[in-house]
């Protein structure tokens, strides 16, 4: 159904309906109510729907917001870690009444996401766009920026020749602050262990660790990673870490630290009775032990509610400016951490 169409059934012209479709009354175009009351039961009675592409050319809003990540967003090994992103960024863009756009059409055959699919920019069906997820692809996303389109990264994102807006966790304090409290039970050889992959979490997470350590003095007695995957961790590494004289360990997330919790049942050792432990936030891990974990919590739906708002104050300004936001992990001493054990058997 076309806009002319419209015009033809309501006896108007095309103008006079977009003015009435586009809330453009005002002083400039006038219109009456009785007319716009028949502009719009012309456009119920047709189904009318605007062209999206056309509004966007145009230089008008379609209020849609989209989200774009370049891995699936529902993939079982993610253990739903994105979930309370999305369910943060859908309250606060129905609260600003927005729709938002999930796309999913810019996968190619080689199983990889692209912005530019086909030379095409499917985000600019939208008004502006919400980044997340690990992967990226960086000079997508900074010709992506260039192009002015607005863009908020959900998470600490940085490239070379552009500047980003984003919404992150403060992991460094998070980490450092699990590090000191370890270290007030009396440990000094405290493990940190991550996997190889570089970015920014995994390495703010480590930096609040290693300058923690360091500050204490204790930066001889450092972590290990491993080499490739958690799945690497089994009975044999464990006891060789405790041998070398670590005593608490902190892993990078609950996929890690059950790796260590089952090494340790194979080793007929207890938590926190043989070693320490804590976990620095991320998604839960199926079949692990419900210990009350010593970790912190990321704010995931306060993220992904000021997330829209960073970019709805994007899109309400004339002036380019990045706008930068941290926000605190709020720490949850747990049962996992206790004094260091006089031996490990």
């Amino acid at each position: 159904m076309l806009l002319v169409d419209v015009a033809n059934y309501a006896g108007v012209s095309q103008a006079t309906v977009s003015a009435v479709l586009n809330n453009q009354l005002g002083k400039n175009i006038r219109v009456s109510e009785q007319t716009r009351k028949r502009v719009l039961n012309a456009a119920r009675t047709l189904s009318y729907t605007p062209n999206l592409v056309a509004r966007s050319l145009a230089g008008r809003r379609n209020n849609i917001i989209a989200i774009f990540t370049y891995e699936p967003i529902f993939p079982y090994e993610q253990r739903n870690f994105l979930f309370p992103f999305l369910v943060g960024i859908e309250q606060e863009t129905e609260r600003a009444g927005y729709d938002l756009l999930l796309t999913t059409s810019t996968g190619g055959e080689d199983g990889n996401r692209s912005i530019y699919r086909n030379g095409v920019n499917r985000l600019k069906l939208a008004d502006g766009a919400i980044v997340m997820g690990l992967r990226r692809n960086e000079e997508e996303l900074t010709n992506l920026i260039q192009e002015d389109f607005p863009v908020v990264f959900l998470g600490h994102r940085e490239f070379p020749s552009v500047t980003t807006s984003y919404v992150a966790a403060d992991y460094i304090t998070a980490t450092a602050r699990i590090t000191e409290y370890i270290l007030s039970r009396g440990h000094t050889h405290i493990n940190y262990v991550g996997t190889k992959g570089q970015n920014e979490p995994s390495n703010e997470r480590k930096l609040g660790y290693t300058q923690t350590m360091q500050k204490a003095g204790h930066e001889s007695n450092c972590y290990f990673v491993t080499l490739d995957s958690p799945e690497e961790i089994d009975a044999t590494v464990l006891m060789s870490a405790l041998k070398s004289g670590a005593t608490a360990f902190i892993t990078e997330d609950y996929i890690i630290c059950n790796r260590i919790v089952h090494a340790a049942k194979d080793l007929g050792l207890q938590i926190p009775e043989s070693f320490s432990i804590a976990v620095l936030g991320g998604p839960s891990e199926p079949g692990l032990p419900k210990y009350d974990w010593t970790s912190f919590l990321i704010p995931d739906l306060e993220m992904g509610r000021t997330a829209v708002s960073i970019l709805l104050k994007i899109l309400a300004s004339s002036e380019k400016e990045s706008h930068r936001i941290v926000l605190d992990c709020s720490i949850h001493y747990g049962s996992t951490v206790a004094e260091p054990p006089s031996s490990i058997k």
